[in-house]
């Protein structure tokens, strides 16, 4: 059986740069500038005054139950897009879920990377997508918890009315966007993991957006951070929201 390929130079920088919005998910052995912030996308349209809704209580009201969703990261670096991340997991609660891993299409083929995991309550497998061989036991990983992105919310509205940007149309859903700089005290308390990253990349804070729903969940979540004098930008989705869900060790 051939073993799971160590990530590639270029996947490793994209990982280490998602590593600060998903901590606890694509850890894996097998306020920017004027043209960062020009980069971000432009809302689909605006809603009517009907539509809009108080982002502070539709967070207090929100469920805390676990739930499942189907993930969509996509990570820049240098302006290029070089990781993708995709497939369905579960949100407030131990992170389990079954994600696909790739490089993009600019990498490359020497340093491109396609790999399978899956995270199940007792372990962490993977497969090369591209070699043959089947499923192995990845290391366990530091942490095993995704981050309730309430809590980033909650950090935003917590720097006053600059953080409240209004409700937009995202993926056909209405969403109350918030923006701001966090920086990595402020993260400590709420999500040790990411802060472990950051302070281990040298990263002091990163700029965001974030897109809430009527609910109370993150329907898209984006970081703009400079990681050692690159740009790293990631774009977080979320849609198709249901009951938690089981994944099964696939070995």
């Amino acid at each position: 059986m051939s073993a799971v390929r160590l990530p590639t130079p270029i996947a490793t920088a994209a990982l280490a740069v998602s590593g600060l919005l998903l901590a606890g998910t694509v850890s894996c052995s097998a306020e920017p500038g004027p043209a960062a912030a020009q980069s971000r996308a432009t809302p689909e349209a605006s809603a009517t005054a009907a539509e809009v809704f108080d982002p502070m209580v539709a967070l207090e009201r929100a469920d805390k139950s676990p739930y499942s969703a189907d993930l969509l990261v996509k990570t820049e670096v240098g302006g290029v897009g070089n990781m993708r991340m995709s497939g369905r997991v579960n949100l407030n609660t131990e992170f389990t879920g079954r994600l696909e891993l790739r490089t993009g299409e600019n990498t490359p083929p020497e340093q491109a990377m396609r790999m399978e995991m899956v995270v199940t309550s007792d372990g962490r497998f993977g497969r090369d997508l591209d070699a043959e061989g089947g499923w192995q036991r990845l290391p366990k990983s530091e942490t095993n918890v995704i981050t309730d992105y309430a809590e980033y919310a909650k950090l935003l509205l917590g720097l006053g009315r600059s953080a409240r940007k209004g409700v937009e149309e995202r993926g056909g859903v209405t969403a109350y966007r918030l923006s701001g700089r966090l920086r990595a005290d402020q993260i400590r308390a709420i999500d040790p993991s990411v802060h472990n990253s950051m302070r281990t990349s040298g990263v002091s804070s990163f700029k965001c957006d974030q897109w809430i729903d009527e609910n109370g969940r993150t329907v898209r979540f984006e970081q703009w951070i400079d990681f050692g004098g690159t740009e790293g930008h990631n774009i977080a989705t979320f849609a198709d929201f249901g009951p938690a869900e089981k994944f099964g060790n696939p070995m």
